[in-house]
C-alpha cells in the first residue's frame, strides 16, 4: 500500500522514472524522502500517464508530520524531522 524511496542524488530518477512504475503497479501512496531539500514528498492518486505517475503531490518539511495512509485510511503520522535524522 505504500512505497518509500530515499533520494539524495537519485531524486529525479525516483520522481520521474520510479513514480510511474509504482503508479502502474497500483501503489496508492508513494513517498520520496528528499534528503537534499529536507522534505518528504507524498504522491497520491496514481495515474501512470502523469509526469510523476501521480496526480497529487504534497510536500512536508522538517516541522511537519507526514500522515501514514494505508488502504485509504490514515493510521498514524511520522515527524519529518525524525525521518531526516
Amino acid at each position: 500500500g505504500l512505497a518509500i524511496e530515499v533520494a539524495d542524488s537519485s531524486h529525479t530518477r525516483d520522481r520521474f522514472d520510479k513514480g510511474p512504475i509504482y503508479a502502474a503497479a497500483g501503489i496508492p501512496v508513494y513517498w520520496v524522502v528528499n534528503v537534499v531539500d529536507r522534505q518528504v514528498e507524498v504522491y497520491t492518486d496514481p495515474d501512470p500517464a502523469a509526469d510523476t505517475g501521480y496526480r497529487t503531490v504534497r510536500l512536508f518539511g522538517p516541522a511537519d508530520a507526514v500522515p501514514v495512509e494505508l488502504d485509504g485510511a490514515v493510521v498514524g503520522t511520522v515527524p519529518v524531522a525524525e525521518v531526516l535524522a
